[in-house]
């Protein structure tokens, strides 16, 4: 009996909020239709929903999708323009870093201001933002990437910390740079040997002489560089470039076969691409995409592509891809849909992308020469930024630039 009270008191206050609302706008003589009302109380139901994964698609091909919301209200309200760059377990405890170089920990239900990173360099430069971070467990390090200024320069640094109590080890600056901040990749990764690290191209425009430093191989612009893991605590005199003609990779994934990497376009043909050293990717000559120039005449990217390496798939319209990760399932043995794949994110498509390889000896491990067959879109409603898969089989966490943490579970159909 209480039940149906407390219920009837609900339905009674939806109602007088409508009626409240219809005399007001009456009162400044706006019609009021049917659809007004109904708008009106979806808007009030809307405010007393509790599902706080509503936007996300639930149900795709072959999987149904779980969602749960992390807490992240500390982290909005300490800066809310901020995006996140990187998140990782240690020792049980999950941390994300965001782009002002602040540090949280996950605790009570939601994660909570740990530190501040300590960002600057020698130089008294200033802290311009965090662009990545990468978590090394065998080195139990913590190595950022951020753009910092000092004077009029902007230049590109990686910070080493400790994990273990986060104190800065080492720093490498990269190259300088005066042009716009924009384009800088930022995509990590690492094996037994090496840190891999994508350098964006630095510029927007894709006809300026920056534009063209991929294809420089005296620069570090537009590549792929790697960086000895034994020697990273030291000076660091020479940096190794692993490839060349990149724009703007956001994402790296190094397997135990293949070497992949997710990279932005310029209005469409954002790519996927295998990445094998020494190989050239042809940007800013060769490219799945266009540009349409303010004279209404269409520029291709179609020189000399016969020089440079295909990507193994490339996405229209845009994507803007922004990380990439392995897919951990278990249990699907028996879905016809089981195939090696990887998860990418995408900020203009705001969704996460399952792309799923032709399979070779075993369902689990992605080729040497990965061929796609497949790829399903999981629909988030959010510009998604990073895409982590911390050694939890069949979930996902996914962070947007909203500061929201979602964190998905797949069940096979």
């Amino acid at each position: 009996m209480k039940k149906k009270i407390a219920a009837l008191i609900i339905i009674l206050s939806l109602a007088f909020s409508v009626i409240s609302a219809t005399k007001h706008l009456q009162h400044h003589n706006q019609e009021l239709s049917l659809k007004s009302y109904l708008g009106i109380f979806h808007i009030l139901k809307k405010n007393t929903e509790t599902n706080e994964c509503a936007a996300i698609q639930k149900e795709i091909s072959f999987y149904s999708v779980g969602c749960k919301k992390i807490n992240t209200s500390e982290i909005i309200s300490n800066n809310s323009k901020a995006k996140y760059s990187g998140i990782f377990e240690l020792k049980g405890i999950l941390y994300v870093l965001t782009s002002d170089g602040n540090l949280y920990t996950k605790s009570d239900g939601g994660f909570h201001f740990l530190k501040k990173l300590d960002l600057l360099n020698l130089d008294t430069s200033i802290f311009g933002g965090l662009l990545n971070s990468i978590f090394v467990p065998g080195k139990n390090l913590l190595i950022t990437y951020s753009l910092n200024s000092r004077d009029q320069n902007r230049y590109l640094l990686l910070t080493i910390f400790d994990a273990k109590n986060f104190k800065k080890i080492n720093q490498i600056k990269l190259t300088n740079t005066n042009t716009l901040p924009s384009q800088l990749g930022g995509g990590m990764a690492f094996d037994k040997e090496n840190l891999y690290l994508s350098i964006g191209v630095a510029s927007q425009d894709f006809v300026d002489n920056q534009s063209q430093e991929g294809l420089n191989p005296n620069s570090l612009y537009g590549k792929i560089v790697s960086i000895p893991l034994n020697k990273i605590e030291e000076k660091i005199e020479d940096i190794n470039i692993f490839s060349s003609g990149h724009k703007h990779l956001q994402g790296l994934l190094k397997t135990k076969n293949a070497f992949i990497g997710v990279e932005h376009s310029v209005e469409d043909g954002d790519e996927i691409n295998l990445l094998k050293i020494s190989k050239n990717y042809g940007y800013n000559d060769f490219g799945y995409t266009k540009h349409h120039m303010a004279n209404k005449k269409t520029y291709y990217f179609n020189k000399n592509r016969t020089l440079y390496e295909d990507p193994i798939y490339y996405f229209t319209p845009e994507a803007a891809l922004s990380d990439i990760e392995k897919c951990v399932f278990d249990g699907f043995e028996n879905n016809y849909a089981y195939n090696p794949c990887i998860i990418v994110s995408s900020l203009a498509q705001q969704s996460i992308f399952i792309v799923k390889f032709k399979r070779e000896s075993n369902a689990e491990i992605i080729p040497k020469n990965p061929t796609v067959i497949n790829t399903e879109k999981i629909q988030i409603g959010e510009r998604v930024r990073k895409v982590k898969n911390l050694n939890e089989k069949n979930s996902l966490f996914v962070l947007t630039d909203n500061l929201n943490i979602f964190f998905l579970t797949f069940v096979p159909k």
